[in-house]
Parts: C-alpha cells; structure tokens; sequence
C-alpha cells in the first residue's frame, strides 16, 4: 500500500529529538518540544474536520504542564519520555519522576468568520 498525504502542518517549534504519542480518542498527537520552549514543553496537534465535510485541518496547541520540578536546571527537567491510555498521558522525566495527566476535548467558540460556511465549534485537546 501507500500513504496519501491529507494535509501537513510546518510546526512552530523545532522538533528535532521530539517524543510524539498519538491519542486515537482525542484525534491528537501529542509532541514533546525538546528543543522548544521551556514554559511549554508539550504541545497538541489535533486533526479537525469540518461537519459534513471530508477536508481535514491540524491544529497546533501549546499544553501547559504544572510541575513542581521546572526550577530544575536542564537536564533534570527533560522529557525523555512519553506514553498515552485512554485519556491518560503518562511523562517520564529525565529526573526519574513520572507523571500523569488527564487530557480532555475543549469545545472553542465558532470563528466569527466561519459563520456563514454552517461550521460549529471545533474541539482540540487541552491538558488538566
């Protein structure tokens, strides 16, 4: 078989060394930045599809991550890892600790300028 691109996205980040864990049940990838910033060292690209439509969009989002450990220098604060359960995304960190978060869909408000193509809000996945 082969692959039939659907749509790309050139990512904000530099993605070099990146970890990434697909999460069927929130259509989403989750991207561990390495190389990005250090107050967001995740990120959520979603794959949205208009209703009714078969035109797929990836949405780049920024996940912030409470931790009690940023003050670490680096590399006690690395990502060096990642796993995905349902809605549960495990993180392993370079200073041995691993932590749990639960990652849901948020429903974001219709776009002003997609009002007349009949869209509803689109949901992305957002981390708590």
């Amino acid at each position: 078989g082969c692959l039939n691109m659907r749509c790309k996205l050139t990512l904000p980040f530099n993605g070099a060394f990146a970890h990434v864990v697909y999460m069927p049940g929130l259509s989403a990838v989750i991207i561990s930045t390495k190389m990005g910033s250090p107050t967001y060292p995740l990120a959520a690209v979603t794959v949205l599809r208009r209703q009714g439509s078969l035109r797929f969009e990836l949405r780049v989002r920024d996940l912030a991550v409470e931790t009690d450990f940023r003050d670490l220098g680096w590399p006690r604060n690395i990502i060096v890892g990642m796993a995905a359960v349902e809605d549960r995304l495990f993180i392993l960190y370079s200073s041995c600790r691993l932590v749990c978060h639960r990652l849901a869909l948020e429903k974001r408000p219709q776009r002003s300028h997609d009002a007349h193509d009949g869209t509803q809000g689109t949901e992305q996945a957002t981390g708590t």
